[in-house]
């Protein structure tokens, strides 16, 4: 359960902007390599933000 509480914390911490060597001081990581895969969550979410928008968007236009 702890890591699920940090790496939901890291992740929102990202998805806000903060810098990822930010997100490895706080967790404590040694390496950012460990801090990246919040990079990876964010670009997924934005990716998922847009196609929905675009989807939402192709609809309204077909009205």
């Amino acid at each position: 359960m702890p890591y699920t509480l940090q790496h939901t914390f890291a992740a929102h911490l990202a998805r806000k902007g903060m810098h990822l060597s930010s997100i490895q001081q706080l967790l404590g990581y040694v390496s950012l390599q460990q801090s990246q895969m919040y990079a990876r969550l964010t670009i997924m979410r934005e990716k998922e933000t847009y196609d929905e928008y675009m989807k939402n968007f192709a609809h309204s236009a077909e009205r």
